[in-house]
């Protein structure tokens, strides 16, 4: 990663980068040269989230304080989530 006289950064494998973000993060990434298999990881994704929340009950203390300053929204602080498997007979919704 270079500086430039005008301040930009510039990652020589990833072009410039704006002032904002410390990462080019591309998961997938962009144009003609898109990863394959994309659609079949969210698909995945979708299925393993989907498994948890059918068979797992899942509980948070509180709900924490947001942090805004990454690429993703955060915990500002570590949370932890208690889990236990549900009873057979259990149903997700509850009435």
């Amino acid at each position: 990663m270079y500086t430039d006289e005008n301040g930009e950064k510039i990652d020589y494998g990833f072009g410039a980068v704006s002032k904002g973000t410390e990462s080019p993060y591309q998961p997938f990434g962009a144009g003609k040269h898109r990863c394959i298999g994309e659609h079949f990881a969210y698909l995945q994704l979708g299925v393993l989230i989907s498994t948890i929340v059918r068979a797992m009950e899942l509980r948070i203390d509180r709900v924490p304080d947001h942090n805004y300053h990454t690429m993703i929204v955060m915990p500002k602080t570590p949370r932890l989530i208690s889990y236990r498997r549900r009873a057979a007979n259990q149903s997700i919704i509850r009435h």
